[in-house]
């Protein structure tokens, strides 16, 4: 048998309770008559401290759909339920200010105030002052936090206005029902909420927040790829050196080579050093096969030379062989003289022929055969003999004087008549008897 008896509460001396945050002791329990209490009271200027963060909080929280519940209310009796609606109003306005909080820490849930009015004077004007300082919000650690969680609220207000898929209560959203809903023309209309200010204060615009969403979601794809360029370069390099090596390379591939230019030559030297370190090497063959010639000029001039040295190390030899000529002439000699011989073989002819003689040397015979004999007859005579008699051939006699007589013997004769006689006296007995006696004689 159950001994428990609830005292039920008149309508009374529930409003006189709400309203003075006083009643009758024997109208109302002890503990709810201390909680109401305190909760009625105005907060001190301590506990607004903390005003604003209470008020981000719960924006955030008010706005992520919750599903609704099915279930028959608990609270049958109509004067019950309207207690409870003014016990939460009243609680959920504390909330804002901190009281609540304050006193649930301290234990002292009693005291007296002036009433609901104050209260809500005190939330309204808390209020106030966290959207103001939501748009001056210094782009940190938590506002990086906080800014990903708007950026999930505006996109769920869209998909709400719109009735997209994956749009109901309590279900969360996937990346591509972010992206549709980040690139929607509505969006625009969300952000005119004053509760979006923070993330048109960080993008600079209200044009920029879908793009600036995505990379900081950390999406697949861009919502409005043409903007990406928009987004202030410090802003840009900050999301752009989060993103996971695949999500980057998506990014980056997605857009036009115009937009990537702008993108990457407004990026800090560090930070875009530390961009094209992290893209394996298809994407980053990519990239720099969308890149303008003005912008790869600019990238390969700025860049330290081993970041360059590891950029072309990378490329493929179809990539290698259609970089401008413009651009790889930006790039100081002794840098390319760095790279590995692998490297230094698939470069254009034009590249090729500002490199140190050292460094032409160590290339295999294919590319030297390549070179103008300009570039060739600076070469030493070891490195020529490993030349084929075609390539010999056109050098001139005073460089073909410095070789051995066992590689001028695979020359033809016309080639040979060129040569100074004490050159020929030289060469074997069977190659001087096919020479003119006239030419033996100089």
């Amino acid at each position: 048998m159950n001994t428990r008896h609830s005292r039920r509460l008149s309508r009374k001396s529930a409003d006189q309770l709400l309203d003075t945050g006083t009643a009758r002791p024997d109208t109302v329990p002890h503990r709810l008559a201390s909680m109401l209490g305190a909760a009625a009271a105005a907060g001190h200027e301590h506990e607004l401290a903390h005003a604003e963060m209470a008020k981000a909080a719960f924006q955030a929280e008010h706005l992520v759909p919750h599903p609704t519940l099915r279930n028959e209310p608990m609270i049958k009796s109509p004067l019950a339920k309207l207690l409870a609606t003014k016990v939460l109003a009243v609680a959920l306005a504390v909330t804002v200010t901190g009281g609540i909080a304050l006193a649930a820490t301290t234990g002292a849930l009693t005291g007296h105030g002036p009433g609901r009015a104050g209260v809500r004077q005190s939330a309204h004007a808390s209020a106030q002052a966290s959207v103001s300082a939501q748009a001056t919000m210094h782009h940190g650690q938590a506002g990086a936090l906080s800014a990903a969680q708007l950026c999930r609220q505006v996109a769920a207000r869209v998909a709400r206005a719109e009735r997209h898929a994956g749009a109901t209560a309590g279900q969360a959203m996937s990346a591509t029902q972010l992206d549709q809903a980040l690139a929607s023309p509505a969006a625009g209309s969300v952000l005119a909420s004053p509760a979006f200010s923070s993330l048109l204060a960080t993008a600079k615009s209200s044009t920029n927040v879908p793009d600036y969403c995505a990379l900081l979601l950390q999406l697949p794809r861009l919502p409005l790829p043409a903007a990406l360029a928009q987004l202030p370069g410090s802003l840009l390099a900050q999301l752009l050196v989060a993103l996971p090596a695949p999500v980057l390379a998506q990014v980056l591939t997605s857009v036009s080579g115009q937009v990537l230019g702008q993108a990457l030559t407004a990026l800090p030297e560090q930070a875009l050093a530390q961009v094209l370190t992290a893209l394996p090497a298809q994407p980053l063959s990519q990239v720099v096969a969308l890149l303008p010639v003005s912008a790869l000029t600019q990238i390969f001039s700025q860049q330290p030379g081993a970041m360059v040295a590891r950029v072309l190390g990378t490329l493929p030899t179809a990539t290698l062989t259609h970089l401008p000529a413009t651009a790889l002439a930006k790039v100081p000699a002794t840098v390319l003289a760095k790279l590995p011989t692998s490297v230094l073989a698939k470069l254009p002819v034009s590249v090729l022929e500002k490199l140190p003689t050292s460094v032409l040397a160590k290339l295999p015979v294919s590319v030297l055969e390549k070179l103008p004999v300009s570039v060739l007859e600076k070469l030493p005579a070891k490195v020529l003999e490993k030349l084929p008699a075609s390539i010999l051939a056109k050098l001139p006699a005073s460089v073909l004087a410095t070789l051995s007589p066992a590689v001028l013997a695979k020359l033809p004769v016309a080639v040979l008549a060129k040569l100074p006689g004490s050159v020929l006296a030289k060469l074997p007995a069977s190659i001087v008897a096919k020479l003119p006696a006239s030419l033996l004689k100089g």
